[in-house]
């Protein structure tokens, strides 16, 4: 089990998204947007990860697409197509950081 949850924090994406939070955080704000599968929002191995992106980012925005076929799930518009014809579930983030001299 240990050996999976490690797997799965070493993903590409939460690499990268780690990356474009550190330099938000260095530069004060930025917006950073993203598409990639949804394991990050309901897995139980991503709590910190989730958490650290809440204190990061004033504002977070997510469009999940319900392509999981994993879960059985279907797109809310009854469609079948994934945005990359691939298997796991996709979203779009939209993650925002105000300088707080701009009133953010």
């Amino acid at each position: 089990m240990e050996k999976r949850i490690l797997k799965w924090l070493q993903d590409d994406y939460v690499k990268f998204i780690r990356f474009a939070q550190w330099k938000i955080d260095q530069a004060g704000e930025g917006v950073l947007g993203f598409i990639t599968n949804h394991s990050y929002l309901d897995n139980p191995t991503f709590r910190g990860m989730r958490q650290s992106l809440m204190n990061s980012f004033n504002e977070i925005y997510i469009l999940d697409l319900h392509g999981n076929t994993l879960k059985k799930e279907k797109c809310p518009d009854g469609l079948k197509q994934l945005l990359f014809n691939s298997p796991p579930s996709e979203f779009l983030s939209k993650n925002g950081k105000l300088s707080q001299k701009r009133g953010g």
